[in-house]
């Protein structure tokens, strides 16, 4: 009779284990996809202010980047996000200097795209070119995502 209590408990919780991790993946999934809609949307909308895009070669630039960004956040974020669903804080094993580097890159290009447009309406900066404006501003977000990304890591530890 033991035993087949034990195996009961066993069964159950095997089950509701099963169930935590299919609520896991399922807020993970909603929340990455929903973020890779959003910057898609930046994304597309700054290669729009370079390159004239419209109608099907504009819905393949949406889907290539939403499918690409959904991709990436699904390979690296799914184990990275685990900690912070049972209450702890992001795994830190799971970040590289390769990843830090693209991760900066991507939002140095994110915060360039969304702030180029108040750039060019400053009067002082009428006369500059804009490729300038352009390599400043991403110069400025790229050493603020790297103070982020490396100097705070590091003083966290010590």
């Amino acid at each position: 009779m033991a035993i087949m209590f034990s195996n009961i408990v066993a069964v159950m919780d095997h089950v509701f284990m099963n169930f935590r991790n299919a609520r896991y993946y399922i807020w993970v999934c909603s929340l990455i996809l929903g973020s890779a809609g959003f910057y898609t949307v930046i994304i597309v909308g700054g290669v729009r202010q370079v390159i004239p895009l419209e109608g099907g070669y504009l819905r393949a630039a949406y889907i290539a980047t939403y499918v690409a960004i959904s991709f990436f956040g699904l390979r690296f974020y799914i184990p990275r996000l685990r900690n912070v669903w049972l209450g702890g804080m992001m795994d830190e094993k799971y970040i590289s200097l390769r990843g830090s580097w693209v991760g900066i890159v991507i939002g140095a290009v994110t915060g360039t795209i969304i702030f180029m447009p108040q750039v060019k309406k400053i009067e002082f900066l009428d006369g500059a070119p804009y490729l300038l404006g352009v390599a400043v501003v991403f110069l400025v977000f790229t050493l603020i995502l790297v103070f982020l990304s490396f100097y705070t890591g590091r003083s966290r530890r010590r």
